[in-house]
């Protein structure tokens, strides 16, 4: 069985994806904070790491750059589960070998979606031989990918008619705009004056 390690300092996070993934199944084990997360990984070699960012003991970023430079550990693949939306930060995970983003709050298909995704074909957990999709329903999977594929793009490349993947929130976490939002130039005129940087947007 695939063994996944989550390590967020939030108790509900950690239960309720243990709970859900468990569900699905995968073996979850989980840590409140960097430093016992390290030594989770450590001791169970798991096939997916699931990590915050913000914590005490050790951040995740402290993590990252340990299992990343470390030859028993550096392939195992890694997922952020974070509320920092700062561009900076995201393109130096990335950087470190982080393979997946996934932006506070959350939705749990979202969260299975880049499981799947990330994990290699050989790894997935074993499922039932399924009857042909037919056109009609790969239309439908297509489209549903569709809402949980996005990418980060600079609010100067923002355009018209582009499609908000997770909600923007502004100063003391306050929604400024929803997730699925369509953007109009008076909105990203908006946005600009507001200081914002980034966005998340659905990637067509």
């Amino acid at each position: 069985m695939i063994k996944i390690i989550v390590v967020d300092d939030d108790q509900l996070i950690t239960e309720s994806l243990s709970h859900f993934l468990q569900k699905e199944k995968y073996n979850v084990y989980t840590a409140e904070n960097g430093s016992k997360g390290l030594d989770l990984i450590y001791k169970t070699k798991p096939d997916l790491i699931i990590m915050d960012i913000v914590m005490p003991v050790m951040n995740g970023v402290e993590v990252i750059k340990k299992v990343k430079t470390d030859a028993r550990l550096k392939k195992i693949p890694i997922i952020v589960m974070t509320a920092i939306r700062d561009f900076t930060t995201i393109v130096q995970l990335k950087k470190m070998g982080v393979g997946e983003y996934i932006a506070k709050p959350f939705e749990m298909e979202d969260v299975l979606s880049r499981i799947k995704r990330t994990l290699p074909q050989e790894s997935a957990p074993v499922q039932t031989e399924k009857p042909p999709v037919t056109a009609k329903k790969r239309e439908t999977k297509l489209k549903e990918g569709e809402l949980i594929s996005y990418k980060l793009i600079y609010l100067d490349e923002a355009q018209p008619e582009m499609v908000l993947a997770n909600d923007l929130r502004g100063s003391a976490n306050q929604v400024l705009l929803s997730q699925g939002t369509v953007l109009s130039e008076g909105i990203i005129k908006k946005l600009k004056k507001l200081g914002i940087k980034s966005l998340e947007i659905k990637d067509q």
